[in-house]
């Protein structure tokens, strides 16, 4: 599965997988208010055999699958929501 990743400014190791066949643009009005301007990092072909560094990669393609994106949280408020 074939995608494109986001980071932004607004939070350091914040990055948004998009579907690649889905532009930024269309997705929903509160998660492009939350991410902010994106910044293209890579593009990316996702598969069940070539895990991730920080994310389950069977979690993120089904995310991808159903709702075209997939927001991956620093691990500061991942490990720890209160510091956010």
């Amino acid at each position: 599965m074939k995608c494109k990743i986001f980071k932004t400014k607004k939070r350091d190791e914040m990055y948004l997988y998009v579907r690649d066949n889905v532009e930024y643009k269309d997705l929903p009005d509160n998660l492009l208010t939350l991410f902010g301007e994106p910044e293209h990092v890579m593009d990316l072909e996702l598969s069940k055999d070539k895990p991730l560094a920080r994310e389950d990669v069977l979690q993120v393609m089904a995310n991808l699958q159903e709702q075209g994106f997939f927001l991956q949280l620093p691990p500061s408020i991942v490990n720890n929501p209160q510091n956010s």
